[in-house]
């Protein structure tokens, strides 16, 4: 058995971790969109399994601490243009015994596929730092896959294939899938995001 998963919980902020609810007998979580001109207001996820955790790279609390989540780290220039963006959601699950984080961004409308990309991409290498300090601490180490993936109320975004319900887009051999859901709030269950 592998402790990759609560390892990495415990070091996280526990201000982003995102719990892990019973709703109609699965475990859930609820990721808000807190924007006045937000038209995802929430995205419920269902399906975890027992062990899983998710937390969010976009925490934005208000007073004194929002500053120090603005950015991904404090050690990094608050005004550079790229390096401190950060995803909504990231689940550390398992798919046939392999460890997959998946990484996913709410938007209104159709979103632009650079942020999307640089969003994911940023939040893949916080991913990637934090399980290197598990393999330096804890003496874990672990294969991690990425799925990537942006839910937004737009039309389908257009670069690449269709794949059933979701599309898909290629920007430079980075893969996100999307999927169209309706204002308000939606529901996903986490084997949908893992396809």
């Amino acid at each position: 058995m592998s402790f990759m998963i609560p390892e990495c919980l415990g070091l996280l902020a526990p201000e982003v971790t995102l719990n892990v609810v019973e709703h109609s007998g699965t475990r859930t979580i609820i990721v808000k969109e807190t924007g006045r001109d937000a038209k995802l207001k929430s995205l419920e996820i269902r399906g975890l399994a027992d062990g899983d955790i998710a937390f969010t790279l976009d925490h934005q609390p208000s007073g004194t601490l929002g500053s120090c989540f603005k950015q991904l780290s404090c050690y990094l220039n608050v005004q550079h243009d790229k390096i401190n963006k950060g995803c909504d959601f990231v689940i550390l699950t398992r798919l046939k015994g392999a460890l997959v984080a998946v990484l996913g961004d709410m938007k209104s409308n159709k979103p632009r596929v650079n942020e999307v990309s640089l969003q994911l991409k940023n939040s893949e290498l916080f991913v990637k730092y934090l399980l290197s300090l598990v393999k330096a601490w804890h003496g874990v180490e672990e294969e991690l896959k990425f799925k990537r993936v942006c839910v937004h109320t737009g039309r389908p975004m257009t670069k690449k294939k269709s794949i059933s319900r979701k599309k898909a887009f290629v920007e430079e051999d980075y893969k996100v899938h999307c999927y169209v859901v309706q204002a308000g709030t939606a529901r996903l269950r986490l084997g949908e995001l893992l396809e």
